[in-house]
Order: C-alpha cells, then sequence, then structure tokens
C-alpha cells in the first residue's frame, strides 16, 4: 500500500506536537486535593513545610471554603504586628545548563492589605517574587520592582512567572497579560531551580489572608529545541518514505 505525501505531511505534523509536548517537563503540580492533601495544617502534607517567623501568627491549611477550583485549596493566614509564613516544595529541579526556562503558575485571591504572592530560589539564592501590594501587583528582584495595574480583594488571579535562566530574567504576568520583566538579580549562573515560596506578610494588625490554588511548576525548553526536533522528525519520515518508494 502506498502512502500520499499528503498523510505523510499529517503524519510528520503529529510527531512535532508529540515530540514538542515531551520536551515540557512538568517539576511539580497540585490543586491541594484529596487524597494526596486532607483538611488543615499542611505541614508534612506531599512534602510542604509550613514555616512561622516569630512571633508565630496565623496558620497555613487545606480548606473547602474558598477555592477556585475542585474542592479545596491552600490558605495562608497573617496576623499581628508582623507575620510571615512560608511555605516550600520539596521538589529541587535540576535544569542543567542554558535554554531553560521554569514557569510558576496558580490561582490567587486574598483579603486584606497583605503583602503575599510567590517567591522563587535558584542555586544562588533569591530569584524574584510574583506578588501584590497595596492594591497593586508587582514583580521584584533583589535591587528593584515593576509594579502595574490595581489587584482587589476577593477576586481570583492566574498569576505566571518565567525565569528564564538562559537570559538571566525573570517575567510576571496576570490571566496572562506581562507586567513588565527584571534581570535575575543575583544571577543564578548554575541555571538550577531551588525551590519556591508562597509568602505572605502582615504590619496591619488585623488578619488577613490569601489563598492559592492549582499551582504548577514546569521546565519549558526554548522554542528552536522545539523546531530542531520537528525537523528532526521530519527528515526521518521522508527519507523512510523515499526507501519505500524505491522498493515499490
Amino acid at each position: 500500500m502506498k502512502i500520499g505525501f499528503g498523510k505523510l505531511l499529517v503524519v510528520c505534523a503529529v510527531m512535532n506536537v508529540v515530540l514538542a509536548a515531551t520536551e515540557v517537563r512538568a517539576g511539580y503540580s497540585t490543586g491541594f486535593e484529596e487524597p494526596t492533601f486532607s483538611l488543615g495544617n499542611v505541614n508534612g502534607q506531599d512534602g510542604w513545610l509550613a514555616q512561622l517567623s516569630p512571633p508565630l501568627r496565623g496558620p497555613v491549611i487545606i480548606q473547602n471554603t474558598t477555592v477556585a477550583s475542585g474542592k479545596q485549596a491552600l490558605e495562608i493566614q497573617a496576623t499581628g504586628p508582623l507575620s510571615r509564613l512560608t511555605t516550600f516544595a520539596q521538589q529541587n529541579l535540576n535544569l542543567g545548563s542554558g535554554g531553560k526556562t521554569v514557569r510558576a503558575e496558580f490561582d490567587f485571591l486574598y483579603h486584606g492589605s497583605l503583602q503575599t504572592g510567590f517567591s522563587a530560589f535558584g542555586d544562588t539564592g533569591y530569584v524574584g517574587q510574583l506578588s501584590t501590594v497595596g492594591g497593586k501587583f508587582f514583580l521584584g528582584n533583589s535591587s528593584s520592582s515593576v509594579f502595574s495595574g490595581a489587584s482587589a480583594n476577593g477576586v481570583w488571579y492566574r498569576l505566571t512567572m518565567d525565569m528564564n535562566f538562559a537570559a538571566q530574567t525573570i517575567e510576571g504576568f496576570v490571566d496572562g497579560t506581562s507586567i513588565g520583566s527584571l534581570a535575575m538579580n543575583p544571577p543564578s549562573p548554575a541555571n538550577n531551580f531551588i525551590g519556591f515560596q508562597f509568602v505572605s506578610y502582615n504590619s496591619g494588625g488585623a488578619t488577613q489572608k490569601a489563598y492559592f490554588d492549582n499551582f504548577s511548576i514546569k521546565v519549558i525548553p526554548e522554542p528552536s529545541s522545539f523546531t530542531l526536533a520537528g525537523l528532526g522528525g521530519i527528515f526521518l519520515v521522508i527519507s523512510a518514505f523515499r526507501r519505500r518508494q524505491r522498493v515499490m
């Protein structure tokens, strides 16, 4: 049976999609749902560590009253003159060298005026954060920040932070719209993403809450690797097609 060239191109296109999909490697993802997570203190669940800086104030829990989707989400409470709650995941992503971007995404809602959001760490320490403070979203590194757009209490947002270890930059997105980019400071020359925090600060004394849901962090290669993978697949299929045609 002969295979038409049109069908061959379809096969090549499918191979390209499959190869590209395999290049996106999930580092960690969770919706904080059962059976992995149960209601109550998140500390120790699925490798998470909940830590409060002195004075010890405000729990971090899995709850089922405020969720973006599903039945459960993570809640951080901050109370008192200064409260910082930090949650870590256990993953250590060894990214290797060059051309890798780490993308973190999560649904986010807060009540109050606290500073809260996502912070990331590389092999040389702090990489940057995507948070809200004073009714605005901001992207920050150790020396500078970019403020953009208003954030509102009681509204779910989809936040994304891309950490490009090849270009040594970070970029923040709110509901798919970029709020700006910054250089990594300090740089992370070994291209190694270590871990992350969900952080909440409060200096107002009132109890304030932040919620996180549908979190994922994954390694995304540069577009050039997609192209090379696709071209390689097309070349192999066309070569096989020509050999088959000669035999026939």
